[in-house]
């Protein structure tokens, strides 16, 4: 997550990890039911599959990407920062 202004870093720090905590007590619920429901080894079949379909989507992705220096990386956030408060105000 990009916060533009420092001060509102640390309201966005407390917004992620109860994001974070929220989905892993989803997570975990769901993976509780799901293994009363259908058993264990259909979890892990699901699990795979649920894998294998990210690997396949990310293997799907394609361009030409080009790694780019670190302080061209900084200067192009700074910039897009910039232009993104200038539209606000």
């Amino acid at each position: 997550m990009i916060v533009p202004e420092e001060n509102s870093l640390e309201k966005a720090m407390i917004l992620v990890s109860l994001i974070e905590e929220s989905m892993q007590a989803v997570g975990s619920s769901i993976g509780g039911l799901l293994i009363g429901i259908v058993g264990i080894q259909y979890c892990f079949m699901i699990d795979s599959l649920t894998s294998l379909v990210g690997a396949l989507l990310i293997w799907k992705i394609s361009g030409e990407y080009n790694p780019v220096e670190s302080n061209e990386a900084t200067v192009a956030m700074n910039e897009k920062a910039e232009s993104s408060t200038e539209v606000e105000e």
